[in-house]
C-alpha cells in the first residue's frame, strides 16, 4: 500500500480520526465505538479506513464484528494518546487565555500622581 500524504508531503490526520481510533481500540468493536462517538458505523469505519490508507498499514485485524490492534496499531497506539492528549491541553490553554482576556483590569492610582496622563 503506497503513502499518502499531502501534496507538501505531510499527513493528513484529522483529530475526529484519531478520536474513532482510540475509541475503537479501547471498545474493540467499531459498531460500539461509533455509538461512544455519536457517529455513525460506516462514518467511523470509513475514517478508520481512510487514515490507515493515509498512514500506509491496518491499524486493526477485522474478525466479523470484531476488531484487534495489529501489530502496527499497538505501536502507533501511543502516539495517537498523546495527539489527543495534546489536543485537549491547547484547548484548555486557550480557553484560560480567553478567559484571562475577557478579565477587566482595575487600577488605583493615588491623587497625587492621577493628574499624570496614564499611558
Amino acid at each position: 500500500m503506497p503513502f499518502r500524504g499531502t501534496a507538501s508531503g505531510g499527513l493528513a490526520m484529522e483529530m475526529f480520526q484519531v478520536r474513532y481510533v482510540l475509541a475503537a481500540a479501547k471498545i474493540l468493536n467499531f459498531t460500539k465505538a461509533a455509538t461512544d462517538c455519536n457517529v455513525s458505523q460506516p462514518a467511523l469505519t470509513k475514517a478508520v479506513k481512510t487514515l490507515e490508507d493515509e498512514l500506509g498499514a491496518p491499524l486493526f485485524h477485522r474478525e466479523g464484528k470484531r476488531i484487534l490492534l495489529s501489530e502496527f496499531g499497538r505501536s502507533i497506539l501511543p502516539h495517537l494518546q498523546q495527539i489527543m492528549q495534546e489536543a485537549h491541553a491547547t484547548r484548555t490553554l486557550a480557553d484560560n487565555f480567553r478567559l484571562l482576556n475577557q478579565v477587566p483590569i482595575r487600577l488605583g492610582v493615588m491623587s497625587t500622581i492621577g493628574h499624570v496622563k496614564l499611558a
